[in-house]
């Protein structure tokens, strides 16, 4: 492991709050100008790049999720939809492939206007609640043990790894004990000291044995994991876990 990821993870490690969110260190430590320069280019319609909700909301984009076998769908059929909550879900194009079969559902984005959006596609469901993340690192509003899932598809790829080690804790906080949790992440272990916008499809750095050690860290077992191509050669992962019942 190169001395670069071993700071990194030793920073993100040290103040991860079990179960608790994230502790008022990790916020600080993740209230960066690289996680701010995130949340900017998709905060409102006026962020340098808004126009990829256009390309993302297309329906062949959206297609491959939800292919009934595919890699996306098959994970995601394990969850528990009951009570679900979508993290950086944009306009909600994936939540409303399932919104009918939830009892609640949490939108959560630091997008004051795709949010704005996602309202007027979700007008007809009441049980639907949209969450600004004003940080982009929190969704306190949600209640602790509220949700049986939690899932993340297509953002998390860009997000710093404090910011996921954020949001991590915040899963852990508001999970309740057997609830599972899925994330689409980066698995781009080059250019540690980096921006996205250097990255090969604005993937940012992070590994699958990052991942499992943050998500170790805040009491929540892995139960499956796998790697695939997509901007780059084994570059995107798709990771299932779990909150123990105890």
């Amino acid at each position: 492991m190169n001395v670069a990821v071993r700071n990194a993870i030793r920073k993100v490690t040290r103040p991860l709050q079990l179960h608790g969110g994230p502790s008022d260190a990790l916020r600080q430590a993740a209230t960066t100008s690289f996680h701010q320069n995130i949340i900017d280019k998709w905060k409102t319609t006026d962020g340098s790049n808004w126009s990829y909700f256009a390309q993302a909301e297309s329906p062949e984009w959206t297609k491959a999720f939800w292919i009934e076998g595919g890699r996306y769908k098959r994970l995601f059929d394990q969850l528990d939809l009951t009570s679900l909550v979508e993290l950086a879900c944009g306009q909600g194009r994936h939540s409303f492939q399932v919104v009918n079969r939830c009892e609640r559902l949490w939108l959560v984005d630091s997008s004051v206007d795709a949010l704005s959006n996602a309202r007027k596609r979700f007008s007809a469901h009441p049980h639907v609640t949209t969450v600004i993340s004003i940080d982009g690192l929190s969704f306190t509003e949600i209640p602790d043990s509220s949700a049986t899932a939690v899932f993340s598809y297509d953002a998390m790829v860009h997000f710093e790894l404090l910011t996921v080690a954020c949001y991590i804790a915040e899963t852990a906080r508001v999970l309740r004990p057997g609830g599972r949790g899925l994330f689409h992440h980066s698995n781009y272990a080059e250019n540690p000291t980096g921006q996205i916008d250097e990255n090969p499809g604005w993937r940012n750095f992070m590994t699958t044995d990052v991942m499992n050690h943050l998500l170790s860290r805040s009491g929540l077992r892995i139960l499956e994991q796998t790697v695939f191509d997509r901007e780059n050669p084994k570059g995107d992962a798709l990771t299932m876990f779990e909150k123990p019942t105890r």
